[in-house]
């Protein structure tokens, strides 16, 4: 999120107590929605008004699902808790007491996963990322760092690849949906890190404002019965559709002008556009491939210390030949199921006749930063589709 304003672990964080009550799991759900908030940051004063926007969603919801959302607030101990409907009003019951940890530490998001999903698993699992973000940039785990790929606590953050890692060490827990409620996630170098670990992301190339996704709306999706991802993506959209709406800041209603882009990536059809961009990679000069005029591309950031999110389509535009081209949209178009962008995002302004829905980094002849093309070679993206910046 913009979100955009502003390891070791000892074993006895892993006996952390546990409420009394039993685990209850109501029959025939059809669904198990997990919200890791990660809000031990500039974000802690949007953690309730998120809460009570779960809680109006859970309750506008028919259908019997499980809704449980860790949340790492500032000043207080993480918590998990797991949302119950009683006398007609939600309710939301402590499942778990943590003590103070970093939950942008791999080790903590699996004990987290696996208290949650082994007490309240489902058919159909999806898991919302609610954080700051910064696509695939290396997390440098420094104090106060703006470099970060998802998360932000206490200045520490979770390099992608160890985010794949925590999924892959999971087999038991399969996660149908995954939702970045966090800035600049939709990018190929996130999505295909990721494309054996969940079936299908939901996420923004751009920045998300800090107060989120509209879960009043959103949550009753989460539970319709089968679930279609594109609805998902959808109730973001119809949310953030470039008019206005009030909002309260400062105690006073305000009219916001609701912007924002989304897209809903399919996983499965990950390999078949690495295979494509490989044979354009293969086939183009040097000069050619890390020569492309980026005052041309749609950006996806609005200050150059975010130059790493370009539109992935139009950018290979201008790398591919015109059969090449429309060989790699018609394989973009079976992993793309749905996207939507208004015209503008605080200032950025966005073409929607260039926006593909997924964001990519730019590599240059010249280099952009030393870290990030240090570590873009690391990253299965690079390695599958043959993108590695020069040295």
């Amino acid at each position: 999120m913009s979100k955009f304003y502003s390891f070791l672990i000892g074993l006895c964080f892993l006996f952390a107590s546990c409420a009394e009550n039993e685990t209850y799991v109501p029959a025939n759900v059809v669904g198990t929605l997990l919200v890791y908030m990660d809000a031990d940051n500039s974000l802690t004063a949007n953690v309730e008004d998120n809460l009570d926007s779960l809680a109006v969603g859970y309750q506008r919801s028919s259908a019997v699902g499980n809704l449980l959302v860790y949340v790492d607030d500032m000043g207080v101990d993480p918590v998990l808790y797991h949302f119950v409907k009683k006398d007609g009003a939600v309710e939301r019951e402590v499942f778990k007491q943590y003590e103070e940890w970093t939950s942008t530490d791999p080790a903590v998001m699996r004990v987290v996963l696996t208290d949650a999903f082994s007490a309240y698993s489902s058919s159909v699992n999806t898991f919302v990322l609610w954080s700051h973000a910064l696509s695939w940039l290396p997390a440098t785990r420094k104090k106060m760092s703006a470099k970060r790929s998802w998360g932000s606590d206490n200045g520490y953050q979770m390099d992608i690849t160890d985010l794949a890692a925590v999924f892959q060490s999971l087999p038991a827990i399969h996660i149908q949906n995954l939702i970045f409620d966090a800035c600049y996630m939709s990018s190929i170098e996130v999505a295909y890190e990721l494309r054996n670990s969940v079936d299908y992301i939901v996420a923004s190339p751009a920045e998300i404002f800090d107060f989120g996704f509209p879960y009043q709306w959103l949550v009753p999706a989460f539970f319709e019965n089968p679930l279609e991802p594109n609805r998902l993506a959808e109730c973001y959209a119809s949310y953030y559709d470039g008019t206005k709406k009030p909002r309260i800041s400062n105690g006073y209603p305000t009219n916001y002008r609701m912007d924002g882009t989304i897209a809903l990536i399919k996983c499965s059809a990950l390999q078949a556009v690495a295979e494509e961009v490989q044979q354009i990679v293969s086939s183009v000069s040097q000069d050619r491939l890390y020569g492309v005029d980026k005052s041309v591309l749609q950006p996806y950031f609005r200050s150059a210390e975010f130059e790493f999110c370009y539109d992935f389509l139009d950018y290979f535009q201008q790398i591919a030949t015109p059969t090449q081209y429309t060989s790699l949209e018609t394989v973009w178009n079976q992993c793309v199921l749905y996207k939507h962008t208004t015209s503008n995002f605080i200032g950025l302004s966005i073409d929607p006749a260039k926006f593909s829905g997924v964001a990519t980094y730019v590599v240059q002849s010249s280099g952009i930063n030393d870290a990030w093309d240090s570590f873009y070679p690391s990253l299965e993206w690079s390695k599958d589709s043959g993108i590695v910046p020069l040295p």
